[in-house]
């Protein structure tokens, strides 16, 4: 009985290696799509953006938002904020309300450039602040939000502070935004 089963296991064994061979085209396996761009970020009080959005399926697809504003009230992942100490932080959004997972940030020693994967580990993206100083490296996970076919997404990120100027609010970051639902790769194949 054991061995009546093995030509229709290695059919498919075949039929699967063909898939997994081709993965330029291949809906399994799409081209990574990376979003590249430096934005300075101002704290809220002004007409400057104060977040990034990660999340690109939604309109209006763009990469800053200002959350204060009513009409994008929720749709942020990273906020700049200052802190009472007169410094600057990096505030992942919680999703408060909602039984979707909220953003997170998790940082880095390692060399921005260099990187060419975010972890997927959930557990090591925090929902705390994080100081904006020069030379940091983050991963940034999104807010958990639905896709088609009823499941669930995530987006990467890796971003780099580049300048920070406290007096005046703002924090400049380099960002790589991988636009495709839970893929980690944040380099080009």
């Amino acid at each position: 009985m054991r061995f009546a089963r093995l030509p229709f296991l290695l059919t498919v064994l075949f039929a699967s290696s063909g898939l997994l061979g081709a993965c330029g085209d291949d809906p399994l396996f799409p081209e990574v799509r990376l979003s590249v761009d430096t934005v300075t970020l101002t704290v809220p009080g002004g007409t400057a953006p104060s977040a990034i959005d990660l999340v690109r399926i939604q309109p209006p697809f763009t990469i800053l938002r200002r959350p204060e504003l009513v009409q994008d009230a929720g749709e942020w992942d990273v906020a700049l904020r200052a802190t009472e100490a007169g410094g600057l932080v990096l505030r992942p959004f919680g999703q408060p309300g909602s039984p979707l997972r909220g953003a997170g940030l998790l940082a880095t020693t390692r060399d921005y450039d260099s990187i060419d994967e975010a972890p997927r580990t959930v557990s090591a993206y925090l929902g705390d602040p994080v100081p904006a100083t020069v030379g940091a490296v983050y991963f940034i996970r999104s807010r958990q939000y639905p896709a088609g076919g009823g499941g669930l997404c995530v987006n990467y990120a890796k971003a780099k502070v580049l300048a920070v100027d406290a007096a005046a609010g703002t924090a400049q970051l380099a960002l790589t935004i991988n636009d495709n639902c839970d893929d980690e790769r944040l380099e080009e194949d």
